[in-house]
Order: C-alpha cells, then structure tokens, then sequence
C-alpha cells in the first residue's frame, strides 16, 4: 500500500520488485503516478478513473485499498 502524496514511479517499481517471482495483478485509481506501469510486462495493471465517474469495473476497486490506508 503507497498512500497517493508519496507514489512515485520509483517507489512503486521498488515494491513491485519484492514480488516479481510470482503472477502481479495490481489495482490502481487513474492517479498518473501509475501511467508508466502500463509499459511494464513483469505484471497486469487493473484500474479504475474516478474522474470520469468510474468506481468499480468487475472486480476492479480500491474501496478496500482506501479503507485500510485509512486504518494506518
């Protein structure tokens, strides 16, 4: 979990690192931090843009990602 003020491409390349041995799926907001993930092949990216009203897209959500930041 990145909390959005301290995303950054490096930062989520380094996280993303530690699990590069198994099958990654990650979920995301539109937030543009994570725009240059779409060019990486090690894993899946799965978002949703809640600027253009979009909250849930399949299983694609981060009501769970946002409820446990909020627990931190």
């Amino acid at each position: 979990m990145i909390p959005a003020k301290a995303a950054t491409e490096s930062k989520i390349r380094l996280l993303l690192a530690v699990g590069q041995q198994e099958s990654l799926t990650v979920y995301t907001d539109g937030f543009r931090a994570y725009e240059p993930l779409e060019e990486d092949d090690t894993f899946t990216r799965e978002y949703v843009v809640h600027g253009d009203g979009e909250y849930v897209n399949g299983d694609v959500h981060m009501n769970t990602c946002e409820s446990h930041a909020s627990l931190a």
